[in-house]
Order: structure tokens, then C-alpha cells, then sequence
């Protein structure tokens, strides 16, 4: 495209030039005249490369593209409370868990986190609460010394362990346990009355169980009276 020379005192050359440069938009109604603006063909010739870039440039931020770098907040940061990594966005943030320790999966966007069927877990375990329930076939114990009634405070709890049985239709209960009215310990079966921090003597068929052993060893044998 050329355009006629920018001058300030030839009349004919800015009728030319105005000519040519005038601009009218039908759809807005709107005249543009740019001829007394001091360019010439050069200089559109230098511009169109960046008005490409422009232009392609609008296309995409209206298709939603911006450029992260141009962007006042480009990532996002992960961080366990301790240690911090810096995600770009557009960039994909994986999420793990430690094999036999923990799951992880994702649908729909959103993450879950559990724990497998089968859980290792490598340290110490605390469980703080009132009942803790243990559905297993097997229980294995490496310590040769079992604690019971940790918070005992006194002489107030009876301390050993139970089973529960059903016979005839009817729930009853036997254990082994250290009688902390008597001081002494107890064998006993029959009792309908589930044991809670005391075995009740006094539940209905309560009763002491027999012992088979191959020998008893003693300092002092009492058949007593209950």
C-alpha cells in the first residue's frame, strides 16, 4: 500500500493523502481521519507484524487463553505444613498415598483419601476414646506383657478378661479376673450380667468355674465360703 507523502503545504498531496486515508465504518457510522497523522507506508509495513500478534493475541484471550506469565497469581502452592512446591497452572497435581497405608482415588474432580483393607503402619498407634471394637479371626501380640486398666487410680476395678457365650438361647459371660473387693482372683462362667469395670457376683446364674491343672503349687490352699 502506498501513501501519498505527509507535507504541510501542498494542498493537492493532503486532498490525496486524505483520500486515502479517510475511513468510515457503515455498521457504527463512524468517520476516521488519519491523514494528518505524520506515518508513511514504511511504517505501516513495520506495524503489521505486531498487529497480527495483536489481533491473534485478542482471539485467544477471548477464547479464554491468557498466558500464566501474564498472570498476577500463575501457580498455585502445595504444601504439607512443612515443605512447599510451586505448581504452575495448567500443570498437573498428583495426588499419592503410601503403599499398604493409605488410598487414593479420583472421580468426577473429586479426591478421596482412606485407608486399604489390609493397613501397615510402621510407628506408634494412639487411640484416644471409650470402646475400641476389633472384628479379626487372629489377634497377634509381640509384647510378652499385656497392661490392663492403665488409669486405674485405686483398688476399684476388677482387672482381667471375659467371653462371652450363648447357651440355650440365653447370653452368658465367663473370665478370669482379680477381684478387687476380695483381692484375690476369680474364675467364673455362667454370669448373665455383662462384666463392666466389675464382674457382679451377683448376676443371675453367676457361678465359679472348675480349673484342671496338671499340679498346684502354694503357700497357703483356703477352700473359703462365698
Amino acid at each position: 500500500m502506498q501513501i501519498p507523502v505527509f507535507t504541510n503545504n501542498d494542498p493537492n498531496q493532503q486532498w490525496d493523502r486524505y483520500c486515502e486515508l479517510l475511513w468510515h465504518n457503515k455498521d457504527l457510522d463512524i468517520w476516521l481521519d488519519i491523514s494528518r497523522m505524520h506515518f508513511a507506508s514504511d511504517d505501516l509495513d513495520l506495524l503489521i507484524p505486531r498487529l497480527k500478534e495483536a489481533f491473534a493475541a485478542q482471539t485467544r484471550l477471548e477464547a479464554g487463553s491468557i498466558a500464566n506469565a501474564k498472570l498476577s497469581n500463575s501457580k498455585i502452592v502445595v504444601t504439607d505444613g512443612s515443605t512447599a512446591s510451586d505448581i504452575d497452572l495448567g500443570n498437573t497435581l498428583t495426588f499419592s498415598g503410601t503403599s499398604s497405608e493409605v488410598t487414593v482415588s479420583q472421580a468426577g474432580g473429586t479426591v478421596q483419601i482412606g485407608l486399604p483393607d489390609d493397613v501397615t503402619i510402621a510407628g506408634d498407634l494412639t487411640v484416644s476414646g471409650d470402646t475400641v471394637t476389633t472384628n479379626v479371626a487372629t489377634v497377634t501380640v509381640e509384647d510378652p506383657l499385656v497392661q490392663y486398666a492403665s488409669n486405674n487410680a485405686g483398688q476399684l476395678v476388677d482387672i482381667g478378661f471375659y467371653g462371652k457365650y450363648v447357651e440355650s438361647a440365653t447370653t452368658k459371660y465367663l473370665g478370669l479376673s482379680y477381684d478387687a473387693d476380695q483381692a484375690e482372683y476369680i474364675l467364673y462362667h455362667g454370669n448373665q450380667a455383662a462384666p463392666t469395670t466389675t464382674v457382679s457376683k451377683a448376676g443371675t446364674g453367676f457361678a465359679f468355674a472348675d480349673l484342671r491343672m496338671g499340679s498346684l503349687q502354694a503357700a497357703t490352699v483356703d477352700g473359703g465360703s462365698y
